[in-house]
Formats: C-alpha cells, structure tokens, sequence
C-alpha cells in the first residue's frame, strides 16, 4: 500500500476517535481524585450560593459556608440544648438480604440527626462479595463531616441558628413491624425554652417483591411561648453518592416538575457543572418558574436518592418548599462528593403554644421500573423516580423505543434466565425485523455497482466528448441512465439500514448501559459481571494508556468485537476498482476509505476497551449476525446472477430484445429536466 495513501487513513481515523472522545468528554467530564481521599483542602464556598432566605445581619455572614449559621451569629440570641456525647441508631437490616423483611439498612446520627449511610439489603457493592452497597455515606470536608439529610439551620423570627453540628437527644421506638427513631432538641432564647424540635424516621418492613425502597422522615416544631414566630428551615440531601461508572462521573442532581398534567425531570445537572458555576451554586427549583415542585434527587447510574414533600396521608404537598439548590461546598469540580442539594422550607407560622409538623418521603434505591407497572404502585412509580429513569435512557433517543428495549430485554430474561443469552436474542429480533431491508438495500447496491461496471465505458466517452460543456454533459449523462433503467440515486438507500437502525441501537445502548437489573449478573466462564469490563486477567498493576483511560486488566471481548467488526466489513460489497482513465483524485480517494476501515476497527477496541461487557457483547453479536447476513445477501446475489445467465440460449450469441416498460422520470430527472429548462430560458432572455 502507498505510505502516502496509509498515512491519510491513519489521520482521518485518528480525527474520527478524538472528535468522538471529545464528544464524551464534552458530555460527561472526568472527574480527578481529592488530595486526601474522602477530604477536600479547600475552604467553604462564600455567600454567593448562600439561599436568600437565609441571610442574616450578622457581620461575618459573607465569610460562612451558604446557608449556614455561624456560632457568633447564634450566640447571645439563641441557645441550643441537646445530647452531650454522639450515638448512632441503626434502622432495618441487611443480615437476611433478599430474604429479609427490609430492603435498606439505615445507620442515624444524633449528629445533626442525619443520615450517616445507607445499605441495600438487594444489592452487594462487589460480584461475590459479602459486604452490602453503599448507596450513601459521610464526607469529610474541612474538618467536618457531611451527612445526608442534616436540617443545616432554622431562622426564627429571622435570627439564624446553625443545627448541622448539634448533638440531638436520641432514641428508639417500637411500632409494631415497622422500626423508628426520634431525636430532640430545644431551642432557647436567654435561657428561655422557645422552640422543641422533634425529628422522626420511620422504616417500615416490605417484600422484595413490592419493589418500595422508602424512608419517611418529619420535622415536628413545638411553640413554648405565648407567642406566635416564623419559621425557615434549610435541609441538606443526600450526601456521598457513589460513582458506579468507572470510565465517568455518572453522578448527577435533579429536579421534579409537575408541568403539562404529569411529573418531569428537569434541571439535571452533574456535580462538575455546579463546581464549574460563579459561588458553585445552581437554582434547580424557583416559585417564581413554571410548574410545581415534585420531589429533588441525586443519583448515579443504577441507584437514586428522591425526597418527596408531603402531608401527613402521604400526598404530595411542596407549599412549603421555598427553593431547591445544588451547591459545591468547597467550590472544586474535581471534588464532586462535595456537592449537594438544599431545599429551603419557609412560610411555616408556629402559633404560641401550637405545633406544625413537616413530612417528606424518600425513596432509597435502584432506577428500575420493575414492580411499578401495577396499579397499585403506577403513582408511586412516577412519583419518585420513574421519570429520573426515563430522562436518562431517552436522552438520544425516542422514550417509547428505549423502553421497549428495557422490556423485552427483562422478559427475555424472565424466560432464558441469563442477560447473556437475554442480548443475543435481542439482537436477533432486531436483525430479523430489519433483514428485509437490509436485503434490499445490499442487493440493489451490488446491482447498481454491477450496472455502473457495464455504463463506465459509455460515461467515460460521454466525459471525452463534452468536457467543456457542462450542461451537455449532465444531460447526456442523465440520458444513458435513463436508457439503461439506472438510478444513481439509488446508492443514497444503501445507509437506510443504518439509518433506521440508528434509534434502535441508541435505545439498545441505553438499556444496556443503565439497566440496574444486569448489574453483577454474569453469563459465562469470566463474564461475572455485564455491567462492567469482563476482566479474563487482571494485572498486578495497571497503566494508563492515552485516550483510553487506566487499563488494570485484559478484557477479551474488546479485541473479539474489533476483530468481528473487521470480518464484517471485509464482507461487505466492494466498490469497483477505479479504472485507469479515472482521475487520479478519486482513486486516491477510494484507496483512503479502503485503508481507513481496517483502521476504525482498532478505535473501535481503544473504544470499547473500558465499557461494560454486555455493550461489547452486544456489539460483537450484532456484528457476528450482521457479517452471516452479508454473507447470505451475497451468496444469494451469486446465486440470482448465475440462474439469470442459464436462462440465455448459448447457441445465441445476439442480446435478447426486451421491451421496456414505459416508467415514470425519477426525481433526480425531474431535478435535472428543471434546471435545463431554466438554463434554456436565461439563454433565450439574453
């Protein structure tokens, strides 16, 4: 081959592989460890995220992390008393796993009266571990601990008291099946009780096959004066979502909207786009916007974490939310645990010796829709994060197909009980269904390729005889394809597979990519695991490979699906070789595309090296079924030419004459017809 000719093929395919990697990494930016792991060095962002309904006359109040009070501003205003040493409360349990009543594990703080972490009795955090996945956990961050779902202050009668740090009183209470705990505290003004807080979670026991993840918690205000004040409160979301990506930051932050008769996801926003804002602080819900506020979430690829306002019947009820915000507390991106939600609660009047009482629900678990297609739990469903789900399988694609996608896969599966087998009968049906015009498609390229072979002669004559004359040229041109039956347009359907194809295999990616159901599921031999690289021998030590990533393993079905996608372009129809009174530019040309796709079958392995094994192998079965195809379309092509040419008589040397069946112009002829006639008519007018 010309060096030259390799040369140009290696730097087209090296542009096609960087504008891809810059799509990704446009798309989803990566993400650098902390220089600690678990801290970050840097100091609390300023006021500029500060939530206005907090702010405070207090003269440091610029230099506080948002929404927060400081000990000055508190001191001599109010007084806090609670518990004096810290205790943990666990809810649920994990022992038992599937089998078990719970389906979380639930470890409380009297620190704050948060969340300290969250495990899922369903799921492990490794393949054939024993130890249960984390969906949350603590984050150190200047010296103190973040935890999820911490009332970080209340503003009473618009003085400000920090709460995150406080030692609530702690205990637990027995309620039939269901476990809770409740944590106390009170409010004083100059030694004076003004304000009991009370806050109360509550587990309760349900079957894995209710598929309902759910935590409820309330904020209970007890008035211990003769007088009436006004509340705010400022609750912090979950904090240390896990990244399960292992290539990007899947992590992100999302709002519900009730808009147009039906909840939506909107505002989604990933941890470095907040830290990449002016004062780290996105609006992710205003009163004064479109549409009434659902429910606010963080979430990864496979699990989320939905708080749901409600009253006390468990209805939706967000009269109280303020504002919701996303907020990076140190204002790095490259520390994304550092960022969380806020929700602002306000307009909460406590009458003199009255109580009001704030509930919210919260779902704690994967993204799967499974279990939610009942009537009994639709409204749930959609409620807490059906459409969380949803927004991220439809995002290049029609939503309708990427659910059928997830469908079929999960029955599929129902029935073969292995993800494995589930994809390759997935492709299958897919192939099937497009077989037809995929057929269609193959031969009428290889035919005109055929009849273009018998018409260059004639069009290379044609070129001789009116090079100078452009609109002759055209017109004798259009005139030989149409004597012969030739539609050059005809070629433009051979990308109507693909193109049809193109919504079904983003639909495919997608289901594959995030369906929580194929997480830990193996399929065969050192396949553990279709969710991740397959792994057949893991190194001692990785390395870092450019525009790959860390490669800490030697994953096989990368290299199957390079080594397919080339079998399968080596089986597709070739064009004709160029003849040598072609121009030198387009045999150039052609020899450039010919080098070039041997080529992309490498960036395909450099690709694919890190994605999950059910990607790959998805990819490496439709490239399997798509090269048996080719070579069936072929064979049958071979096979229609050879009867065609034992129909002539061999004793008859001269052409048949067939007559012709009258059909109408092609809208290519019909173009050109147009255009000379106007040619004609400017001639005319000059």
């Amino acid at each position: 081959m010309d060096r030259k000719v390799l040369f140009q093929a290696i730097l087209w395919a090296v542009s096609a592989y960087l504008i891809f990697q810059i799509i990704v990494f446009r798309l989803y930016p990566p993400t650098e460890a902390p220089d600690t792991p678990g801290q970050a060095t840097s100091q609390p962002a300023g006021s500029d995220g500060s939530p206005p309904a907090l702010a405070t006359h207090a003269p440091r109040a610029a230099d506080r992390e948002p929404g927060r009070a400081t000990a000055e501003e508190a001191a001599g205003v109010f007084t806090v008393r609670g518990a004096s040493e810290q205790t943990t409360l666990v809810l649920g349990s994990t022992a038992e796993g599937e089998q078990g009543p719970f389906r979380a594990e639930i470890h409380l703080t009297n620190a704050g009266a948060a969340i300290d972490s969250v495990l899922l009795a369903d799921h492990l955090a490794e393949v054939d571990g024993e130890e249960h996945y984390r969906l949350v956990g603590p984050v150190e961050l200047a010296g103190k601990t973040l935890r999820s779902l911490a009332y970080e202050s209340i503003l009473v009668d618009d003085e400000a008291v920090a709460l995150d740090e406080l030692l609530w009183n702690a205990r637990e209470v027995e309620e039939s099946a269901a476990q809770s705990a409740i944590f106390e505290c009170e409010l004083l003004r100059e030694d004076q009780p003004t304000l009991r807080l009370t806050r109360r979670y509550t587990l309760e026991p349900t079957p894995l096959s209710d598929r309902r993840y759910d935590l409820h918690s309330e904020l209970t205000i007890e008035n211990l004066t003769d007088e009436g004040h006004e509340v705010r409160l400022t609750m912090r979301g979950p904090v240390g979502i896990q990244q399960e990506d292992r290539r990007l930051d899947d992590r992100s932050l999302n709002v519900g909207l009730f808009l147009e008769g039906q909840v939506q996801a909107r505002k989604a926003t990933t941890a470095a786009e907040v830290g990449g804002t002016t004062g780290g602080l996105i609006k992710l819900f205003d009163p004064q916007e479109p549409g009434r506020f659902w429910w606010l979430a963080a979430e990864n690829k496979y699990f989320a974490f939905v708080t749901t306002p409600v009253d006390e019947h468990g209805a939706e009820d967000a009269k109280h939310v303020l504002q919701a915000t996303a907020v990076d507390l140190d204002g790095r991106t490259e520390t994304p645990e550092n960022v969380v939600t806020r929700l602002v609660l306000g307009n909460l009047t406590v009458v003199a010796g009255g109580s009001t009482t704030v509930h919210a629900h919260h779902y704690i678990g994967p993204k799967s829709k499974l279990g939610f297609l009942d009537e009994r739990n639709a409204d749930y469903g959609r409620r807490n994060y059906y459409m969380l789900n949803l927004d991220r399988l439809a995002s290049c694609t029609f939503s309708w197909l990427a659910e059928l996608m997830v469908t079929l896969l999960n029955s599929f599966h129902a029935v073969v009980r292995n993800y494995g087998v589930a994809i390759f009968l997935l492709v299958l049906l897919v192939r099937v269904l497009l077989h037809p015009v995929t057929k269609r498609t193959q031969v009428n390229m290889v035919k005109m390729q055929q009849a273009m072979g018998q018409l260059q002669p004639k069009l290379e004559d044609v070129k001789k005889r009116y090079a100078n004359d452009k609109q002759r040229l055209q017109q004798e041109t259009m005139r030989i394809y149409k004597e012969e039956g030739v539609n050059p347009a005809g070629q433009m359907l051979s990308c109507l597979p693909m193109l049809l194809q193109m919504p079904i295999w983003v639909a495919l990616w997608s289901s594959l990519n995030n369906n929580v159901a194929m997480r830990h599921e193996g399929f065969v031999w050192w396949i553990r695991d279709l969710s991740a690289p397959d792994q057949l021998w893991e190194f001692g030590s990785g390395f870092s490979f450019p525009l790959v990533g860390d490669i800490t393993a030697l994953n096989l079905l990368p290299l199957l699906v390079g080594v397919t996608m080339y079998a399968q372009q080596k089986l597709m129809p070739k064009p004709k070789p160029p003849s040598t009174e072609q121009t030198g530019q387009a045999a150039q040309m052609q020899k450039q595309m010919q080098a070039m796709m041997p080529l992309m079958s490498v960036f395909m392995v450099l690709i694919f090296y890190n994605m999950p094994s059910g990607l790959n192998l998805y990819i490496m079965t439709s490239s399997i079924l798509g090269a048996l195809e080719q070579w069936r379309i072929r064979k049958h092509v071979e096979e229609e030419k050879d009867r065609l040419a034992t129909t002539v008589p061999v004793e008859s040397s001269a052409k048949p004459v067939v007559a012709k069946t009258p059909r109408s112009p092609s809208f290519l002829e019909r173009l050109a017809k147009k255009a000379d006639d106007a040619q004609k008519l400017r001639s005319r007018r000059k």
